[in-house]
């Protein structure tokens, strides 16, 4: 699946354990989706999922 077509399906998480399940990325990767979020210009609302839980794990800083 392309990122455009991921994008496209994605649609915010209904439960907090669907917001949980990014926990289970290590930090690296989520700083690697976070980048490719980013470079693709995908929504506001994935890239702020992904901004929040940076900010959990003290890796806010990368945001900038």
């Amino acid at each position: 699946m392309r990122f455009a077509e991921f994008e496209s399906n994605f649609t915010l998480p209904k439960t907090e354990i669907e917001v949980d399940s990014m926990k289970t990325l290590s930090d690296q990767a989520l700083l690697d989706a976070y980048k490719k979020a980013k470079l693709l210009n995908l929504s506001s609302e994935f890239i702020l999922l992904i901004e929040e839980e940076l900010k959990k794990r003290k890796l806010g800083s990368i945001t900038r």
